[in-house]
């Protein structure tokens, strides 16, 4: 590298393999190694999974959201607009980088609480007053958080799939791995989560699902039908 040199003090690693302990080295200084670490906004983690980057966005999300309480109580403003600064100010802060999550029912079930209390405030309907979820969402002409991210992996999946097949995402994507894997259930990963998610849709292969997303009219339509409620 040219005119770049790597700030050892700022540098750490962290061992995804925990049966490896080989320590990387920089100009015979040994790099620290951590549990887990902020990269580009998302947590990243020794465990894996999204459960910590899950968590740091709420905490994100609630900060901005309380940032904008005079807004929230404004009689000056119309819910239309409300809704409107709350997807763009608060909900982004919320999902950045969620279309690489891989989700458990009970990390959505997280993130819907979270934006029903949020819309429940803006609406103003406190205890005894009630509204079921449905309705909430209906009113405010928003939809359920897993709805949205669904819609983001599929898009972000489709941006993969229109790319040359050499590309790296897309060999990650698409690359089906040889040998016998060990006994057990296989653990959860994003790319099982988007191959069941792919056979539900109807597509038998990604060469096929591809076919599709080169077309991007016939891709957004897709996706709409994928990522309607209830799918």
């Amino acid at each position: 590298m040219v005119g770049l040199q790597i700030n050892q003090t700022k540098t750490k690693t962290l061992r995804i393999n925990q049966k490896s302990n080989t320590e990387v080295n920089i100009n015979n200084k040994t790099i620290a190694n951590v549990e887990e670490f902020s990269y580009l906004g998302a947590k990243l983690s020794t465990q894996g999974g999204t459960d910590d980057d899950i968590e740091e966005r709420i905490v994100k999300a609630r900060n901005c959201f309380k940032s904008l309480n005079k807004i929230w109580r404004s009689s000056n403003m119309t819910l239309k607009i409300k809704i409107n600064l709350y997807r763009s100010l608060v909900r982004s802060v919320l999902l950045y980088g969620s279309e690489t999550w891989k989700l458990t029912m009970k990390q959505t079930k997280r993130l819907d609480v979270f934006q029903n209390k949020c819309l429940r405030i803006i609406m103003r309907i406190f205890w005894p007053n009630t509204m079921s979820n449905d309705t909430l969402l209906r009113k405010t002409n928003l939809t359920s958080i897993n709805e949205v991210i669904k819609m983001r992996r599929w898009r972000f999946t489709g941006h993969i799939l229109r790319m040359d097949t050499n590309e790296i995402p897309h060999v990650a994507l698409t690359w089906a791995p040889e040998g016998s894997r060990r006994r057990g259930r296989p653990r959860l990963t994003w790319r099982r989560m988007m191959e069941k998610e792919r056979d539900e849709a109807g597509w038998a292969s990604w060469p096929e699902a591809r076919d599709s997303a080169l077309d991007r009219r016939r891709w957004k339509t897709r996706l709409k039908a994928l990522c309607a409620p209830g799918h």
